[in-house]
């Protein structure tokens, strides 16, 4: 059951030994390969790999989700918190050179410059993974001079915290260049936040019709954007429209009956 190796060369320069267990983990990944009678993996990207390296009777076998843990109440604390009058843009996922939170950073900026200041970028996931990414795009955050209140790193966060922050958002943006299968997405259909995310890697099949993808990260092109979602209520409506109609398409998927068919083949 396959979930992807991030490529080492996005990890070469900031953390040798990480970039070291990256290459060597897909090296073991190819040697698996005449050993193995089922190939299962979350997302068709990561089964396109799979069948590229040789592997047999390769299947997408979709991530199981618990959505009754997503039912559960939010901090009322944190919504009140950052639902103020700023625009709020949320990313979920460690921070981590793949997932490109400069271009985040720099979306940001330019809102603020040419659009409004009233505008924050909400980072929700580990900071310590990468230490030196961290301090990199830290600085970088204060060299475009966004403050405190316009750029957060919140860290690893309770379920709680978590939710109220998707509730919180007006916006979902993902420019990461290299996804296995991106649970962020799922979930944010899931609190109906509309999506605007980097057309890479897994994230078209996550995504589905939901969302808006892109293909250029380009600052001005992805901030007047998300200006727009936010602020025309009839797209925003849609977005949210074609987010439930593809959860419902994730749950339908028979997981037990699926597994039980195909162990039983072999």
């Amino acid at each position: 059951i396959y979930h992807n190796i991030t490529p080492a060369e996005f990890f070469a320069d900031l953390n040798p030994e990480m970039a070291r267990l990256a290459r060597l983990g897909r090296l073991e990944l190819k040697s698996l390969q005449p050993h193995v009678g089922l190939s299962l993996a979350d997302s068709e990207f990561n089964r396109l790999e799979l069948a590229g390296l040789g592997f047999r009777n390769t299947h997408v076998f979709p991530l199981f989700i618990d959505f009754t843990k997503y039912e559960k109440p939010a901090s009322r604390f944190v919504y009140d918190l950052f639902r103020d009058e700023r625009l709020n843009v949320l990313f979920v996922g460690r921070v981590a050179p793949n997932k490109r939170i400069e271009n985040l950073i720099r979306v940001v900026f330019y809102y603020k410059k040419y659009i409004s200041p009233l505008v924050r970028l909400i980072v929700v996931g580990k900071t310590d993974t990468f230490p030196g990414y961290y301090w990199s795009v830290a600085r970088m955050a204060d060299e475009f001079y966004l403050k405190p209140e316009e750029i957060q790193f919140i860290g690893h966060v309770p379920d709680e915290e978590m939710f109220a922050l998707y509730r919180a958002s007006d916006v979902f943006l993902s420019l990461s260049e290299h996804e296995g299968f991106c649970l962020p997405l799922v979930e944010s259909m899931i609190f109906e936040l509309p999506v605007v995310a980097l057309d890479s890697t897994a994230v078209p099949y996550t995504l589905g019709e939901a969302g808006i993808q892109i293909k250029d990260s380009r600052p001005d092109y992805v901030a007047e954007l998300i200006d727009i979602i936010a602020h025309n209520k009839r797209l925003k409506a849609r977005l949210v429209e074609s987010g439930r109609r593809e959860i419902k398409k994730f749950k339908a998927f028979k997981r037990e009956e699926f597994l039980l068919r195909e162990l039983s083949q072999i």
